[in-house]
Parts: structure tokens; C-alpha cells; sequence
């Protein structure tokens, strides 16, 4: 079953070295309002800023806390953004490189707070949409019946963090503490963020997707599995799909931003397993979601 969700944008993550090329209307009502305070002091020091080579701004803002990195030549604008910001309690990260010296310098370094109550690195990686991360999770809502069945969840990449928190809530009677939850990564941002939002930290791996063998008997301790896998934009790599075509899980679900990498992956899974769906969610980029169902027969005789 193939479906296509079009959503209005609503980033809560931003880019830009133009102002021109600011959109608010794809922006998130606390990125909206960042960015015309940034705007403002700009242009109220237009005479420092104008003409001093070009500068690269990324801001990721919500109702709770915002963080900016920028990059410039203009010491004006330096002492403006610290002079403004360095007090605000909301600005929980502000990274500032000097294209002048050539420094970066870190001047707040805290965690950001999402609705969930997870705390993590802000620049970590995390859905850039908030329509489109809304609608992943309602999803898994929505798959709640056919998960139940199932005693252990195997999170790989992406928002970990992000999903093991749903899933705590939807299975709150079951995962007894987040025990039958298992998180692999190969980010050491994200390991890190898994490690200081979760208190079970032998369920947490650092692996390498290119050269890992997986022991998938410890995971499932002989009973049903779900993998959830939220690839980059390279996708799970040969190596990781060959892994997960030897896990026997029920059912793998694949979050990605790049169908090309994802039908690569499903070259090599659809030896195992068969998609169940197949769903596109977009608003101005697309995030695909693949339901692969394990193939009646297909039992690996090396578990």
C-alpha cells in the first residue's frame, strides 16, 4: 500500500547566507520570531555589516529554546550577537566563527529541550520539519496494533532519542524502563544524546554500519522484533542491510530523506522481506517511510 502526505513546511531548522533569501513561511512560529530579532539588529548596524564578505547563518529555534551558529567577517556584528544573546536564557547554543582569524569559538554550549522532554546537543541530527517529524510519530501511533505483538524494539540512527521516547509511552507497561529497548548509532553526537536521556546504558551501541556483525540473539532473547531504522542520506550501507536481512525481525520500518539510497537498501533486504508500505511525506523536501514484513519462509539457519 502506497501513500503520499502533503503537508504545509514548518522548519524548525534554518540556512541562509542571503537575507533575501529568507522564507518565513516555511518557518516554525519560534524560528520566525528568532530571525526577525537577528534581522533587526542587522540592519540597525547595516553600516558595520554591509559589504563585509559573505555570512552563513543556521538557526534551529522552538517554544522552549533556540541555537545559532554564524559564521562572518564583521566584528561589529561579533559584539552585536554576543551583546544580545549571551544573556538570554533561551539561547541554549552560539557558535561564532571569525572569518578573519580563521577561529571558532563556542560561547554557550548547553542541551536543547524538545516537547518530549529529551534533552540533547544541538546540533545533532533531528528532523529539520516539524510537520514532517509530527507525522513520523503519529504513524507509529497508528502502527500500535501490530507492534504490541512485539516484545523488543531495535532503534539504528536518526532520532533515536526521538523514537524510544514514543515508544516508551506507547508500551509504557511493557518496556519496563526502557529494557526490551535496544539503540544502535553510528554518530557519536547521538550516542551521546542516548546515553543522558536513557538510564539502561548496555543497550546502547556505537557501532560501524560498514564493518559490524550484529549478534541479533541478544536482542530478541527468542521472541518477536521490530527494527527502526532512520538511515542518512547514504542510506544503511551494504554491509548494515546485509545485517538485517540476518535478524529475523518481524518487521523493519526505514526512515529516509533519499529514495535513491533506500531502494539500493531494499536491493538487498528484499531478499529477506516485502514491503507492507511504502509512504512519502513532504512538505519542501520528502522523508520516505519503507514497512518491510519478513517473507513467510525465510528463516536464517544461523540463529
Amino acid at each position: 500500500m502506497d501513500g503520499k502526505i502533503v503537508l504545509e513546511p514548518c522548519r524548525n531548522l534554518f540556512a541562509f547566507s542571503n537575507f533575501s533569501d529568507i522564507d518565513y513561511n516555511i518557518c516554525n512560529s519560534a524560528l520566525k520570531l528568532i530571525l526577525k530579532l537577528i534581522l533587526k539588529l542587522i540592519l540597525g548596524d547595516i553600516k558595520h555589516f554591509a559589504g563585509s564578505g559573505k555570512d552563513n547563518f543556521e538557526i534551529r529555534a522552538n517554544d522552549f529554546n533556540w541555537s545559532l551558529r554564524l559564521s562572518t567577517k564583521s566584528e561589529q556584528l561579533i559584539a552585536s550577537i554576543l551583546q544580545s544573546y549571551m544573556a538570554d536564557s533561551k539561547c541554549v547554543y552560539l557558535e561564532i566563527t571569525n572569518n578573519n582569524t580563521k577561529t571558532k569559538t563556542i560561547h554557550k554550549d548547553g542541551k536543547y529541550r524538545d516537547i518530549l522532554e529529551l534533552d540533547y546537543h544541538p546540533l545533532s541530527f533531528r528532523q529539520p520539519d516539524d510537520n514532517i517529524r509530527h507525522t513520523i510519530i503519529s504513524f507509529f501511533q497508528n502502527e500500535i496494533k501490530f507492534l504490541d505483538t512485539l516484545a523488543t524494539i531495535v532503534f539504528i540512527g536518526g532520532e533515536c532519542t526521538l523514537f524510544g521516547k514514543v515508544f516508551s509511552k506507547i508500551f509504557s507497561d511493557k518496556l519496563e524502563n526502557h529494557s526490551r529497548q535496544y539503540f544502535l548509532t553510528d554518530f557519536q553526537s547521538i550516542y551521546d544524546d542516548l546515553q543522558y536521556n536513557y538510564s539502561n546504558l548496555a543497550n546502547i551501541k556505537l557501532i560501524d554500519y560498514k564493518t559490524c556483525s550484529l549478534e541479533w540473539q541478544k536482542y530478541t532473547g527468542g521472541e518477536g522484533m521490530c527494527i527502526i531504522a532512520n538511515t542518512g542520506y547514504q542510506g544503511l550501507g551494504a554491509n548494515l542491510a546485509n545485517e538485517l536481512t540476518h535478524s529475523q525481525s518481524k518487521v523493519i520500518y526505514i526512515i529516509s530523506c533519499n529514495e535513491t539510497s533506500l531502494q539500493k537498501d531494499f536491493a538487498i533486504l528484499e531478499t529477506h522481506y516485502l514491503i507492507d508500505r511504502k509512504i512519502e511525506i513532504k512538505t519542501n523536501y520528502s522523508v520516505w517511510i519503507y514497512k518491510l514484513i519478513l517473507q513467510t519462509g525465510k528463516l536464517d539457519i544461523n540463529q
